[in-house]
C-alpha cells in the first residue's frame, strides 16, 4: 500500500496519458515522487507510438482527449500482442465507459474526476504488485 514513502513504485515505468498539461505536470510529480519512472504522452495517438517503442507496467489515460481519446487507447492497446502489455487505468470526469465495456477492453480500473491520489496510487502499485 502506498503511504507516501518514496520509492514505493521504484523498479515500476508507468505512462501518463493527459491533454491538460497541469494535471499530467502534476501526475507525473506524485508519481515520480513515488519512485516511478514516468513518461508522458498528450493523447492517445502519441502515447500509442510511446507504447509500441518502449516497455511499461501501467498506462494511467484521461478519457477525453483531441487526437485519440482512451477509448482509442484502450483498443488499440487491446489489439497489441504483447506478451507484457501494461495494464491499463483510466480517469474521466464523466460517465463515458460501462463497467461492462472496460472489461472487454481489459482495462484494469475506472476512476472518476475528482480522484484521490493517494487511493489511485494504492490501485495502481496493488495492480502492478500482482503482475510481477
Amino acid at each position: 500500500m502506498v503511504k507516501g514513502n518514496m520509492g514505493q513504485f521504484a523498479g515500476f515505468k508507468i505512462l501518463v496519458v493527459e491533454d491538460d498539461p497541469d494535471l499530467r505536470e502534476v501526475l507525473i510529480d506524485d508519481l515520480q515522487f513515488a519512485g516511478a519512472t514516468v513518461s508522458s504522452a498528450e493523447n492517445g495517438k502519441a502515447a500509442l507510438a510511446s507504447i509500441q517503442s518502449e516497455k511499461f507496467d501501467a498506462v494511467l489515460s484521461d478519457m477525453r482527449m483531441p487526437n485519440g481519446d482512451g477509448r482509442f487507447l484502450a483498443k488499440e492497446l487491446f489489439k497489441l500482442s504483447q506478451p507484457n502489455k501494461p495494464l491499463f487505468f483510466l480517469y474521466s470526469g464523466y460517465s463515458d465507459m460501462t463497467e461492462t465495456e472496460a472489461k472487454e477492453l481489459h482495462i484494469t480500473e475506472l476512476f472518476s474526476k475528482p480522484f484521490d491520489s493517494v487511493k489511485l496510487k494504492n490501485s495502481i502499485f496493488n495492480h502492478l504488485s500482482k503482475k510481477k
